[in-house]
């Protein structure tokens, strides 16, 4: 695992079951900060809301402005003196390219990715343990679409995968590693 200092915060995108919660969690044991948007199991809220990256959210996503959100994620990340910050973010937020490459320099960002069906399967598996039990059609409803998103070339630079071809999720150390390079 790669422990020195990142230098730049990093927006982590992806399917759900991809693992990006997971990989935040990890991220935090080993000295990061893990904010995780996608609180909707939890709290029913809205994470951006919750951590107070409305308005530095907003001008990043919808007016594709990256400097203000870099700015306040390195903010944060510097008071604790934090190893990193990772901001997790729900399924259906997909950056476009031209947002990404806005980005490069300001913050890292990743798809933490797998095939439709290690995906689903991963998902599937984690909704058996809990309250609510999302099925299929919630993930389909929400993920579905993303796919052919993501698959396009200009996001391929950015996929980390999160599973071995066989379908076993990978190591969160590795991935932890491919992340950070």
């Amino acid at each position: 695992m790669i422990v020195q200092t990142h230098r730049l915060p990093i927006l982590l995108f992806g399917p759900s079951g991809s693992g990006k919660s997971s990989l935040g969690r990890h991220l935090a044991t080993k000295g990061w900060i893990h904010l995780e948007a996608d609180l909707f199991r939890e709290e029913r809220k809205d994470g951006i809301d919750e951590h107070g990256l409305r308005a530095t959210w907003d001008a990043f996503i919808d007016q594709h402005q990256p400097f203000h959100l870099a700015r306040e994620l390195e903010q944060r990340r510097a008071k604790p003196n934090a190893l990193g910050i990772v901001l997790t973010l729900p399924s259906l937020v997909v950056p476009p390219p031209n947002l990404i490459v806005a980005s490069k320099g300001l913050l890292s960002i990743k798809i933490l990715f797998g095939s439709l069906t290690h995906c689903l399967g991963a998902f599937l598996e984690r909704e058996q343990k809990t309250t609510d039990g999302l099925g299929r059609g919630h993930w389909e409803q929400h993920n579905r679409l993303i796919f052919a998103k993501l698959i396009e070339p200009p996001f391929q630079a950015y996929i980390v995968q999160g599973f071995h071809p066989s379908g076993e999720r990978r190591q969160l150390a590795e991935i932890a590693d491919d992340t950070l390079r």
